[in-house]
């Protein structure tokens, strides 16, 4: 194993399934669209990476993940997961959200600003280090747009993810949890609730 702390970062917030191994400052990554399926791609992504960069999970010193905001099924895949890994590994699993991963990726200050569906959105601001300037926010796109508004395609590089993780290692981390910033899309079940009836 190398002296340097091997961290794994993993990315099912949206529409890719995207994996990185950071070593020695070299980041071993994969990245796969897709809008479902993250499950069964995550496993033999992780083992890809980890096998470029000639470690194994007991090497590694931590998994972060992108907590967010994104997809309600993909978020909970890739929380779970690393949560998993990490208490198996009595690892610390470090969340990074996926406004911040955007905004260091961007490499300015600017507010955030990730498209959702039917013309909504979030937003947050950050400054040109990547600290928040602001809290996240969601609502219509249009409302939050800004004229310094750093956009794209949305998708986190899951090296930049485990990157921020790295700066975070060795200080105490809540438990990644999803960042949900709006309700999710799901609607409760019509069906009645069947009655139990006493034996």
């Amino acid at each position: 194993m190398s002296e340097a702390p091997a961290i794994l970062a993993i990315d099912t917030s949206d529409a890719q399934c995207a994996v990185s191994v950071l070593v020695g400052g070299t980041a071993h990554s994969r990245a796969e669209p897709m809008t479902r399926g993250h499950a069964e791609a995550l496993d033999p992504m992780v083992d890809a990476a980890l096998a470029e960069a000639g470690l194994t999970t007991a090497d590694l010193a931590a998994v972060a993940v992108c907590t967010g905001p994104g997809s309600f099924t993909g978020l909970r895949v890739g929380i779970a997961w690393a949560r998993g890994l990490a208490l198996g590994r009595s690892i610390p699993a470090i969340g990074v959200t996926r406004l911040e991963a955007l905004a260091r990726m961007a490499g300015r200050a600017g507010t955030v600003l990730i498209e959702g569906r039917g013309g909504s959105g979030f937003a947050q601001a950050f400054d040109a280090a990547g600290t928040p300037a602001g809290t996240p926010q969601a609502g219509p796109l249009d409302t939050l747009r800004t004229p310094d508004a750093i956009t794209g395609d949305g998708l986190v590089d899951p090296g930049i993810v485990a990157r921020i993780a790295a700066e975070r290692l060795g200080t105490p981390q809540p438990r990644p949890v999803p960042l949900y910033l709006r309700p999710a899309d799901a609607a409760p079940s019509s069906m009645a609730v069947p009655a139990i009836l006493d034996a």
